[in-house]
């Protein structure tokens, strides 16, 4: 079974609320804390892409392990 496994360094960005409306009888869903969502989800994005190397995506079932390694809160 083949292996993949990177790190991002930073702190992970919670996914937040959502907020849902209609523009032009379409629904639209938007995230409250989308511009630090989006930077983090790019992260591990490039993270995972630089791990691939080129290579195929992956193809069948998939298990995944994370580990958060967060800051102590200073209080």
């Amino acid at each position: 079974m083949r292996s993949l496994a990177f790190t991002v360094f930073g702190d992970p960005v919670p996914q937040g609320s959502k907020r849902a409306f209609v523009v032009k009888n379409r629904a639209v869903v938007v995230d409250d804390n989308k511009a630090k969502l989006r930077t983090w989800r790019s992260e591990v994005v490039a993270a995972a892409q630089v791990e691939l190397n080129g290579d195929a995506p992956i193809d069948g079932p998939v298990k995944v392990s994370v580990f958060f390694y967060l800051r102590q809160p200073k209080r």
